[in-house]
């Protein structure tokens, strides 16, 4: 497509919204429009299937209504843009800004493009026609770090979404279907959340009380989680101080905390996995259904900690370059301190806990519970 034959479509679409005649619906299919200054354009139910926007600025766009199923939006420009009621199976929207958008009931649910066998080929050219895959098949939409602070996601089909590190400070996300959406690391802070569905989803609401200067830090570890080190930082928290904070659900695996203060604080099904918590302090925390898989925490203090239901597994560690030499990482309690804990339905067989101290630990919370998988 020339660009003559771009804005010659852009015309026609134009006359195909207000229903005039020689109008005709704009219909792209896997284009690379990569890197063009498309502010204010308005392709308001254009049928753009697989298209790449990719580092495009799409300031004030109208995409609203459109089919936008596995579109490529990653690192473009949206600030303002209307999305309401888009198609965005399947779509990449990692690092796009999307402040001030427009996405209310827009369908971000998973989705593939797959190749029509029963087309035919000409001069090598491949033609595309879509899956309208069964909930959990496709690829998922992924907006992983996007700045969508203030957008409007009211009604939004978010299930099995990626959110990975989103900042949706003031965004509305009432009555959103969240269900199973990964939201490690996401800016929650003045979200409106009111009957969104959230179930099963990776999420830690509890966030919204930290400091925001731990929130971005935060948000920075979960996407070098998620890129195995290429973007984001790790968080580097070692000897902070997080007294009695309440840091369920977290995403804390392959941080640093050694030595930090983490006395009191509430890690309820925190997320811990090769975690360095050498040296922490852990008196009197609760670690219910916590991740401490691999985890270390040679000479950390437990002391009064309530241990229940922590997984405790050891970790296959993988090269990065693929080749062999997998490492296997257990759970270290080496010199860490347990006088006092109530520990239950936690099993400690596979964990290193030479010269861990258990003194005075107390195996069940309940007396009544039974066969109590402990030390």
């Amino acid at each position: 497509m020339t660009p003559q034959d771009f804005v010659d479509m852009l015309r026609r679409h134009e006359r195909f919204l207000r229903r005039q005649s020689g109008g005709r619906r704009a219909v792209l299919t896997n284009i690379d429009l990569s890197g063009l200054r498309l502010s204010n354009m308005n392709l308001r139910e254009a049928k753009l299937t697989g298209v790449s926007f990719r580092k495009c600025r799409l300031v004030n766009a109208d995409f609203s209504f459109a089919d936008l199923f596995a579109a490529d939006f990653a690192e473009a420009e949206l600030t303002g843009a209307n999305m309401k009621r888009a198609d965005l199976r399947g779509a990449r929207l990692c690092g796009a800004v999307l402040r001030d958008a427009n996405l209310k009931e827009a369908d971000l649910r998973p989705g593939a493009l797959v190749v029509d066998q029963y087309q035919p080929r000409e001069g090598g050219s491949v033609d595309f026609s879509v899956e309208r895959p069964t909930e959990g098949n496709g690829r998922i939409t992924d907006l992983t770090g996007a700045d969508m602070r203030r957008s409007n996601l009211e009604a939004a089909k978010l299930q099995d979404a990626k959110l990975v590190g989103v900042d949706l400070q003031r965004a509305n996300l009432s009555f959103a279907r969240l269900e199973r959406t990964n939201l490690r690391g996401a800016i929650l802070t003045d979200v409106r959340l009111t009957s969104a569905d959230l179930a099963g989803a990776s999420v830690s609401v509890a966030s919204t009380l930290w400091p925001l200067d731990l929130q971005l830090t935060m948000r920075t570890h979960a996407i070098w989680a998620d890129s195995d080190g290429r973007d984001g930082r790790r968080a580097e928290l070692g000897r902070g101080d997080m007294r009695d904070m309440d840091l369920s659900h977290a995403f804390l695996s392959g941080a640093n905390l050694a030595g930090a203060n983490l006395s009191g604080a509430n890690l309820t099904s925190a997320e811990l996995v090769l975690t360095n918590l050498e040296g922490a302090n852990l008196d009197g925390a609760y670690l219910s259904r916590t991740d401490l898989s691999g985890a270390n925490l040679t000479g950390a203090s437990l002391k009064g900690a309530v241990i229940t239901s922590v997984k405790l597994e050891p970790v296959v560690v993988k090269r990065r370059d693929g080749g062999p030499g997998n490492k296997l990482v257990q759970t270290n309690f080496s010199d860490a301190d347990l006088t006092g804990a109530e520990i239950a339905y936690t099993s400690f067989h596979k964990s290193l806990l030479g010269g861990m101290k258990p003194v005075g630990v107390i195996a069940a919370i309940n007396n009544r519970l039974e066969s109590l998988q402990t030390i």
